[in-house]
């Protein structure tokens, strides 16, 4: 049980990974004079 708690750990940490990515996207997006 605990290693499972470990990997959920790293699970929640690549999705927060992930969410910043496509903010840091977005702000790119906006950035651009189109």
């Amino acid at each position: 049980m605990k290693k499972r708690k470990g990997e959920n750990a790293d699970d929640t940490k690549q999705i927060a990974d992930g969410t910043k990515q496509i903010a840091d996207d977005t702000k790119q997006n906006k950035k651009r004079p189109e």
